[in-house]
């Protein structure tokens, strides 16, 4: 049992408190020591989600001037930015909009789903909103809509954790994967059975951006500073963020009852307290 009624206390007394912040944004829980310097809200989360994304372009501009060894740096920093700004919209809002939270309005939680939905090329608001909620019910079962995507990756029950982080690595760099991926996000806004609405304003987003910069003889600018993060960073941190979630591969687990145990059956992304002894699966 965790002596500490908040589990981040643990490491309050173990980090510098430099490093208090970022340890409180990376896994969500702040310290009862911590100072808090702003409280966020649903405004400040959307911004820091664009902010993010305008800094990239910053870095990536500099680094397409710099060129040579220092501007491919600039534009990796930029890359990362672009995209970690894009997951943060989708993990940190698009999230909350199929919860309801962000806003009172449940209109306005989904015209925002659906805007941020169509612009990260994401699945529509409403089949979002059913496949989320029933990975919530049963969560690392085979029904679960995150399982179903780890394994399509071609991720399974390694033998051991070198092998596990091999055929990550492999994953993230597969030109297979990335096709793949991409091609299931373009189907889930352009397919007929997809709401005309919504179908409307994927077309009109795609071949708006793309038209236009193209028209303009700005093709590659709009490759460089939006479609490969949009595509591969996206993809890829979309794919890690889904792999530290989920026991996926334990299906017995649907048989867990009851929301303390099915919570066990999730990884931590910050483990502030000793996993269960009997458990050789932490990484």
């Amino acid at each position: 049992m965790n002596k500490h009624n908040n589990p981040r206390d643990e490491l309050y007394g173990l980090l510098p408190r430099i490093l208090q912040p970022y340890i409180t944004w990376l896994s969500g829980i702040p310290s009862t020591h911590e100072k808090k310097y702003f409280t966020q809200n649903s405004i400040t989360v959307i911004a820091i989600g664009f902010i993010s994304i305008l800094v990239g372009f910053l870095f990536i501009n500099v680094g397409i001037d710099t060129g040579g060894l220092y501007g491919v740096i600039g534009y990796f920093l930029g890359f990362c930015f672009v995209a970690g700004g894009m997951r943060r919209l989708d993990v940190w809002v698009i999230h909350q909009t199929l919860h309801n939270k962000v806003f009172s309005s449940v209109k306005g939680n989904k015209y925002l789903g659906e805007f941020l939905t169509t612009i990260l090329l994401r699945t529509p608001y409403e089949k979002n909103r059913k496949g989320h909620l029933g990975h919530h019910r049963s969560p690392c079962d085979e029904n679960d809509e995150d399982i179903v995507f780890l394994s399509s990756a071609g991720l399974f029950l390694e033998e051991n954790k070198r092998k596990l982080y091999t055929n990550i690595l492999l994953t993230v760099v597969s030109p297979r994967f990335h096709t793949k991926f991409l091609y299931n996000r373009l189907s889930a806004n352009l397919k007929n059975d997809v709401p005309v609405l919504r179908r409307l304003m994927a077309l009109v987003y795609l071949t708006s951006v793309i038209g236009l910069f193209t028209v303009f003889g700005h093709g590659l600018t709009i490759l460089l500073y939006w479609f490969i993060p949009l595509i591969f960073g996206f993809q890829i941190s979309n794919f890690l963020y889904t792999t530290t979630e989920h026991r996926w591969w334990l299906f017995e687990n649907k048989k867990a009852a009851g929301r303390e145990k099915r919570d066990l059956l999730s990884f931590a992304r910050v483990c502030c307290s000793l996993p269960p002894q009997n458990n050789n699966w932490f990484v």
